[in-house]
């Protein structure tokens, strides 16, 4: 399944979620039945930068889909170097997702403490969701 911003935009609408500044953008596209994942190009780069979203996280090994095919934009560059973005890869959104429909809540508060390793370029999952 690959998924491109008019798709995001249609389930955004069916559940009524709206983008607002600082929002973290979850993709749950079932990792464990597929391993797509958002497809790299300017206008995915635009909507993310649009809807000031602040970070990233998916359910698959990677975010974005890999390989990339629209090789003038890659995600991972603009989101981490260029941005500050972070990017959050196989979290267990299929959990989350169940608990969001038996709340009918599809927003919520996100914090995590990643850990302080000198040198280190990337932390476990230590995240929790707060309704």
């Amino acid at each position: 399944i690959l998924v491109d911003v008019l798709e995001v935009k249609q389930i955004a609408k069916e559940y009524h979620i709206e983008f607002n500044p600082a929002y973290i953008f979850f993709l749950r596209c079932g990792f464990t039945k597929t391993w797509d994942g958002l497809i790299q190009s300017e206008e995915v780069t635009r909507f993310l930068w649009d809807n000031h979203i602040v970070a990233v996280a998916g359910d698959g090994v990677s975010f974005e889909v890999m390989p990339n095919k629209d090789h003038d934009w890659s995600l991972h560059n603009i989101c981490l170097a260029g941005w500050g973005v972070p990017i959050g890869e196989m979290f267990d959104l299929e959990r989350l997702a169940e608990l969001c429909k038996k709340l009918d809540r599809w927003s919520f508060f996100v914090t995590s403490s990643p850990l302080d390793h000198p040198r280190a370029v990337s932390s476990p999952l230590n995240c929790m969701v707060l309704f």
